[in-house]
Parts: C-alpha cells; structure tokens; sequence
C-alpha cells in the first residue's frame, strides 16, 4: 500500500480518513462516529504525544462490512 492509495482510498483494503464536510461512504460525518462510538468500524486515531488532536483514519472493510449486514431485501 502507498501513500495515494490512504489519499485517495483507492481499493478496498486502506484506511481512509474522514472528509472534515460532507459524506462518507453515503453517511454524514457524525452518524460515522456514532458507528464508531458503538464499535461497528475499526478506526484508528494517529496523533504525537502530548497532543490533543490528531487524524482519524476508518478502515474501509469495516465500513463495507457494516453496510452489507444492514442490506434490506425489498420483495
């Protein structure tokens, strides 16, 4: 894995980060915190010691595999 594939998520197997406006995957940034809150995604907080803030990353096969088990069959 490179760094453009963490940029840019392509694939499936990356960690993206979180866009600071706007959607994830179809979700709004806070509805994909409360997700995490619950322990429905992997994530990942990178940040130096001492700090207070730092990036969030979300792995991406957790989020696809969160989705898939919430799949309503219509008919």
């Amino acid at each position: 894995m490179n760094a453009n594939q963490i940029v840019n998520g392509a694939g499936n197997e990356v960690w993206d980060r979180l866009p600071n406006k706007g959607y994830y995957l179809g979700m709004s940034r806070p509805y994909v915190y409360q997700l995490i809150n619950r322990g429905d995604v992997k994530t990942a907080l990178i940040k130096s010691p001492g700090r207070v803030r730092g990036i969030r990353l979300v792995w991406r096969p957790s989020v696809l595999a969160f989705i898939e088990k919430n799949v309503v069959k219509v008919g």
